[in-house]
Formats: structure tokens, sequence, C-alpha cells
């Protein structure tokens, strides 16, 4: 099965609204995983699978509304772009 027809899957059998809250969950997993990095008590292999999880997550979200990587790249590049320009300006 294709990850898009997997997504979809996943999405027929436990609904928006269960895969939300599932992408809050990874996402504190992931907290958790950096803070424990932080302490010294975790490792970077759990970070990246954390991130895996959350990737993951976002992908079934983002299928869901119809959004597609080009469209959050070009949002990401222009939050980019206005965070350099503050930084030149000494705003941030």
């Amino acid at each position: 099965m294709d990850t898009v027809n997997l997504y979809k899957e996943l999405l027929s059998r436990f609904g928006i609204e269960k895969q939300t809250l599932m992408l809050a969950e990874e996402q504190g997993e992931l907290i958790k995983a950096i803070n424990k990095k932080l302490r010294g008590k975790g490792d970077r292999l759990s970070i990246v699978e954390e991130m895996a999880d959350v990737v993951i997550m976002l992908q079934q979200i983002a299928q869901f509304f119809d959004i597609d990587k080009e469209e959050v790249n070009l949002i990401v590049n222009k939050k980019l772009k206005r965070t350099e320009e503050r930084l030149a300006k000494g705003e941030v």
C-alpha cells in the first residue's frame, strides 16, 4: 500500500479527531525525548524516531485538509525570509 492510501485508511479507520489527538501525543513524546537528551539521559535516535512520528501524523492531517508539501514549503520560506529580515534589523 502506498503512503497516500495508507494515510487514507488510517484516517478512515480512526477519524480526524483521534488522529489529531495522536499528533498532540506524538509532539509530547518528541518534547520529552528532547528534554531527556538535554538532561544527558536521552539519545539522538529517540529524538529522530519521535520526529518521524510527528512528521507521519502531520502528513495525515495535511492529507485530510488537502494541503500539499509545496504549499507548506512556500509558507515556511516566507516565514524564514521574514525572520531573516527581522534578524538583520535587530528586531529578534
